[in-house]
């Protein structure tokens, strides 16, 4: 929907303005030594204030910014206006196998082509020289100007050479942070994911580092080494070394076990002295690479069972070569001091550290090595580092003091958006769309090893079918979905979008592991390249266990096994179902002498001249069904002894019945004819015509467009913005019909159809049965009560600028009376003001529940507000008065939903009111008539409600009755009619409609008898009564339905969702209860002294019998 304006809204020309002149901080825009020199497009210059924020938020980081942002930060820096320019992104989605969000591998080729081309374009904005004659606004200013230059310099090389690049960092402020560290650092280093170093790897950052000092020093740390083979290691160490690269391998998730380790043998050594000479020995021994799990003893290990079990990779690895081990903490503080210039100390008391600066992307897992190199030396800190948003320092050791930067991202090329979403430089909560990502997950990942980690089965396109042979995103998504029960709330679907995240989540964490090669010609075969990272022992213990009693050599065949090469699938499910096993019997089964041999084919038995002619009671129970008849019904053909005794009563013989059953099935009744015997009489023939129109206009016209009116809606905002134009169509079949207006009753309006309560309510049934028949007809609420107010109550001048376009049917209104800051069932607690001003009445307040207000068509509001506070008389104190929907001061704050359901475009406002101005002429009735009002649009408003909900049950029953005779559903071997409960239930349902319908008719023939306030109790029964008897016979439908009866493949959740509020709108239940028990108690004393009286009178009756009789009197 289209929500008001609101004075503090954002736009494009506000933020410019506000951007331009401060927000009327006048004594800023003196300060013109302070501001900021700006140019526009005609070249004049003028100055605007230099923004002011917090600190935090200034050390946001930007990496992703939409279109105004972007624009506006730009303008910022250049300090120049700009203009817009439309841009139209529109990608056409294949049905094929192919992703159009991946690229193929000659797409692939070109773009790494076009990106080595290109490398040395990216660069990293440089600090402009500065001394100290700098004042600070000359440094911004060049240091805004610097990354101007630069962020125009990469935009021109994403535009011109169609280049994708990582979000990278924007803000100024953070590359302030890195500046600073670069300056201050003797040794840089860069701390990148071992699974793709390049991708995290800032090569103009080194070279930067450089320009500032030739004597400072760069080293690469590849952080998550533990993820990486020892194969992978070598051929990244040997690419490194090729290149020039200073590198070392390093893991902080290791090394913080170790951490733990040494922690729990401390623990141990301090419970038992005796055992630290064996296990710091042992540990001594083994060079402090062994475990303390496998150095300590068996008695120890038996009495901490509990304690945590691991592997470091050095105790896998043989190799003794530097190059490609996994450092220690020990040796990577080692690391530093030795790869660090030296240290010239311009202290002589002090001695000057050596300072190691460490930078990289937001998630390479810098924090944990700073974590894990803390907590091997113990250092106290005030805050754990981690998640850094600015810079700090933290002292390691007598010799090391580390620069911790703030996380960013750097320039760099990637193919496409999926890569930086499996990379984890895109975040994976905030993704929309996830079939990319997901496809990259499926081709990188064997289908086997997928299938056996999550014990799922892929079901995968045949080659013959179009399929690729590699699983595509849907496939792996619609298999995890389903093993995790993970569904669509509207049709049940697995849930690919929430896989998504799970299955994604995993590969960032490192669950499902991908590495890519190092960039070699030829290329490394990625598949082979990640081989061994797909075996058994990659697995999860459960997993593995599940696995275990399966040999290696039986997986494969081969020495060297891996699950890519396990092509079938494992056995997480059955290898053949009860289905396969019943065609084997049948067809494989002894006796059966032809077993094995078909004589004919196999659809033979589907064919004309396979296919046995059916006769008797087959051909006639289907000849029932392809009529539309209950076969039931047949069972009281079959009595010869039947059948004679109707003959001698003169009613038709079998044969005529059976001719009468296939000529044209059982006739059913006519609207007009089904109308309750003591109200058919009050009923005209003109409105038994229009009743049998109305029926055939619903059930035939507005039933079937109802999935029509849902598929016109739309997704998002646009449900709000516009309305499907079916229901045009279907008001101008209405208005050709004569089916408009209905709802006016004669004896009070003069501009309706002209047909009372009682006949309208008849009709209101018809129109309850579905979504669109009640607008289609202009009988719509709130409209209906809202006309009746403007038709009864309204000025000549009221009616002729609201009524006549809403009986038209031009416009939608709404009526705003409930309040969410008070108990609205008391009208008289309202708090909306309505406070007189010359010629006008000023509005303040809040309404929510303003049913209609969402609708694009909505131009009027009816509201109730408390226009004399102070009068003594509580009922005198509202008034009603007209709002025009885009008055100044409204504002629709949100839509409120119905147990989950929107009811778009229709909707249901919170709606403010904020100085609103009104012209008192605009008032209805009169001051102080408020209450008068409502309880006049209430009456029959609650009528029209209730015959709604009457048709709402009767096509609930409907539904349920379809339900369990659908011979496809069966229960117990026997369809839901035949049991029990369900013939109980329909016929509960069917006696609890009819004599609802009973109580409402009773209450309309009461209106028309005279006005509402003549049958406030007839209307209170009804109003309480109905809408729990629709619920009642709505449950009972659903039970039936089950799974079904609660998601949108049936009409019955929406159905309960609208009548339950029934029992609040309009007056609640208890209020109506309450009211009807009062008025009914006032009968007390009359009905206590009519009881006295009758027994009094018994008494004397007795007394008188018995002394006739000559009985003791002491026996009564």
């Amino acid at each position: 929907m289209v929500l008001a304006k609101s004075k503090n809204a954002v736009g494009l020309g506000n933020s410019l303005m506000n951007d331009r002149f401060g927000r009327g901080k006048g004594n800023d825009r003196k300060k013109v030594s302070a501001g900021i020199h700006r140019t526009d497009q005609s070249g004049q210059t003028y100055v605007t204030n230099a923004p002011k924020e917090a600190a935090w938020v200034k050390m946001r980081s930007v990496t992703e910014q939409g279109a105004l942002d972007e624009f506006l930060s730009t303008a910022e820096l250049a300090g120049t206006d700009f203009t817009a320019e439309k841009m139209n992104n529109v990608k056409i989605i294949h049905t094929d196998q192919r992703n159009p969000y991946l690229l193929s591998a000659a797409e692939e080729r070109s773009a790494i082509k076009k990106q080595i081309a290109n490398k040395n374009r990216l660069t990293v904005p440089r600090r402009p020289p500065w001394d100290a004659s700098t004042t600070p606004q000359d440094l911004d200013q060049r240091e805004k100007a610097s990354l101007l230059d630069w962020r125009r310099g990469l935009a021109e090389l994403q535009d011109n050479d169609d280049l994708l690049m990582t979000p990278f960092e924007r803000n100024l402020e953070v590359w302030r942070q890195l500046w600073r560290v670069i300056e201050r650092s003797d040794l840089v280093v860069q701390i990148v994911d071992a699974r793709n170093p390049l991708l995290f790897r800032s090569e103009d950052l080194e070279k930067y580092v450089k320009e500032v000092d030739t004597n400072k020093n760069n080293l690469l740390l590849v952080n998550k080494a533990d993820m990486m083979t020892f194969a992978q290691r070598e051929a990244w160490a040997e690419y490194f070394k090729d290149a020039g690269i200073n590198f070392r391998f390093f893991s902080a998730s290791l090394a913080k076990e170790r951490n733990e380790s040494m922690d729990i043998d401390e623990e141990l050594v301090d419970e038992r002295p005796e055992l630290s000479e064996k296990i710091f020995g042992e540990r001594a021994d083994a060079g402090g690479v062994k475990l303390a799990e496998e150095s300590a003893n068996q008695e120890i290990q038996e009495q901490e069972e509990d304690e945590e079990q691991w592997a470091s990779e050095e105790d896998l690895d043989e190799e003794d070569d530097p190059g490609t081990r996994i450092l220690s903490t020990d040796e990577l503080e080692a690391l530093f001091l030795a790869n660090a210039p030296d240290v010239q100390n311009t202290d002589g008391e002090h001695a000057r550290k050596t300072i190691i600066g460490l930078v990289g992307y937001p998630n390479v897992g810098k924090s944990s090595t700073i974590n894990a190199l803390i907590g091997a030396k113990k250092v106290s800190v005030s805050s754990t580092p981690g998640k850094t948003k600015h810079f700090q320092t933290i002292h390691l050791s007598p010799q090391v003091l580390l620069c911790d930067c703030p996380g960013l991202v750097f320039p760099n090329f990637a193919t496409t958006k999926a890569e930086l979403v499996c990379n984890g430089i895109l975040p994976i909560d905030q993704l929309r769309e996830f079939s990319g990502p997901a496809g990259l997950v499926a081709q990188r990942i064997p289908q086997s090893f997928f299938e056996a980690l999550y014990g799922v089965k892929v079901q995968t396109r045949p080659l013959e079918e179009g399929g690729t042979g590699i699983p595509t995103a849907e496939e792996i998504l619609t298999a995890y979905a389903i093993a995790r029960g993970f569904a669509t709330t509207g049709q049940g679907q697995p849930d690919q979008s929430r896989a998504a995240r799970y299955v994604l989540k995993d590969y960032v964490s490192g669950k499902l592991l991908f590495c890519q090669p190092p960039p070699q010609d030829p290329s490394i075969d990625a598949r082979e390249f990640n081989r061994e990272l797909y075996d058994v022992k990659h697995l999860p213990q459960k997993r593995q266990a599940m696995l275990a009693a399966q040999a290696e050599a039986s997986m494969t065949g081969s020495e060297d096994p891996s699950l890519m090469d396990d092509t079938e699938s494992l056995p997480a499910v059955p290898l053949q179902g009860e289905k396969s096993n019943r065609l084997d019997k049948k067809f494989f089964g002894p006796g059966q002498g032809s077993a094995g041999h078909l004589k004919m084919p196999f659809n033979h038995q589907y064919s004309e001249q396979g296919r046995k002619q059916i006769a008797g009671r087959k051909l006639t129970a289907m000849t029932t069904l392809e009529k539309g008849i209950d076969p039931a019904e047949l069972k009281y053909m079959n009595s010869k002894k039947h059948f004679k005794g109707n003959r001698r009563k003169g009613i038709m013989s079998k044969t005529d019945f059976s001719q009468s059953l296939f000529a044209s099935g059982v006739k059913s009744q006519t609207a007009a004819e089904r109308i309750p015997i003591i109200a058919r009489h009050e009923v005209s023939d003109r409105a038994k015509e229009t009743l049998n129109l109305v029926e055939k206009f619903v059930e035939e016209e507005c039933v079937p467009a109802d999935d029509l009116f849902h598929a016109q809606l739309g997704d998002g905002e646009r449900r709000w913005s516009t309305y499907p134009p079916m229901i045009d169509e279907l008001k101008a079949r209405a208005k050709k019909m004569g089916l408009w207006n209905l709802f006016l009753p004669k004896n009070h309006f003069k501009e309706g159809a002209g047909f009372s309560n009682l006949e309208y309510g008849l009709m209101a049934e018809y129109l309850g049965r579905c979504r669109t028949a009640n607008e289609a007809t202009n009988c719509a609420a709130p409209d209906t009560g809202n006309m009746e107010v403007l038709a009864k109550y309204g000025n000549e001048a009221q009616k002729k600028q609201w009524l006549t376009p809403l009986l038209n049917g031009d416009i939608r209104s709404a009526f705003l009376m409930t309040e969410p800051d008070v108990a609205s069932s008391d009208a008289t607690n309202i708090t909306l003001t309505m406070t007189r001003q010359g010629n006008d009445y000023v509005l303040n307040g809040s309404k929510w529940w303003s049913s209609g207000a969402g609708d694009p068509r909505c131009k009027i509001y009816i509201v109730m507000g408390k226009s004399d506070p102070n009068n003594k008389n509580t009922y005198k104190q509202q008034s009603v008065i007209l709002v025009p929907a885009g008055t100044k001061g409204v504002t629709v704050k949100r839509v409120l939903s119905v147990y989950g359901f929107d009811d778009a475009p229709h909707g249901h406002a919170h709606i403010t009111f904020d100085n609103v101005r009104v012209p008192a002429s605009n008032i209805v009735l009169g001051e102080g008539r408020g209450f008068e009002i409502i309880q006049g649009r209430l009456g029959p408003g609650r009528i029209h409600h209730c015959m709604r909900s009457i048709g709402a049950a009767e096509k609930a029953l409907e539904w349920m009755v379809a339900r369990v005779n659908d011979p496809r559903k069966k229960t117990f071997g026997k369809p839901l009619s035949e049991h029990g409960v369900i013939i109980e239930w329909i016929a509960k349902s069917r006696m609890e409609i009819d004599a609802s319908r009973l109580v409402v008719l009773n209450a309309a023939m009461k209106i028309d008898e005279k006005d509402a306030k003549n049958a406030l109790k007839e209307i209170s029964e009804a109003k309480v009564l109905v809408p729990s008897m629709a619920l009642t016979v709505i449950d009972r439908a659903v039970q039936s339905y089950g799974g079904a009866g609660v998601c949108q493949d049936t009409p019955l959740a929406g159905m309960w969702a609208g009548i339950r509020t029934l029992r609040m709108a309009d007056g609640p239940d208890e209020v109506h209860l309450q009211q009807m028990g009062r008025n009914e108690n006032k009968r007390a004393r009359e009905v206590m002294e009519k009881l006295a009286k009758q027994k009094a009178m018994g008494e004397k009756l007795v007394n008188e019998y018995w002394g006739k009789a000559g009985k003791p009197k002491s026996m009564l």
